[in-house]
């Protein structure tokens, strides 16, 4: 069986990091991007099984890197993470497939809201 790989992209060294050993331990090849423009290449490169991508990167952030690769005929799977501090709100964004914005299925969460 041959192990799937993900792509990082992600400019905090320390969140790339764990996300890529964790991602070894479970069996996974991790390739590790610190910002939008070298991880839209390495995407298009590369074909990774599955794009873990952080909203706010340098370069180009992270809703610009999703709208090019949706662009591309290669379909790949992209989690879309980012942690915002203002307001205390935590966003989580599942893109699942099409090219629509309008398919990407939103979380959000305040906290202390129950």
């Amino acid at each position: 069986m041959t192990a799937r790989n993900i792509l990082v992209v992600e400019d905090n060294s320390n969140i790339a990091t764990l996300l890529s050993l964790h991602l070894g331990d479970m069996g996974y090849g991790a390739w590790v991007s610190g910002d939008g423009i070298s991880g839209l290449s390495l995407a298009r490169s590369a074909h990774p099984d599955l794009i873990i991508l952080d909203l706010t990167l340098p370069t180009l952030d992270g809703m610009a890197v999703c709208r090019q690769l949706r662009q591309d005929a290669n379909y790949t799977p992209i989690l879309m993470r980012t942690s915002k501090s203002s307001e205390a709100t935590v966003f989580w964004v599942w893109i699942r497939g099409g090219r629509l914005p309008g398919q990407a299925v939103q979380h959000s969460r305040t906290a202390g809201a129950g």
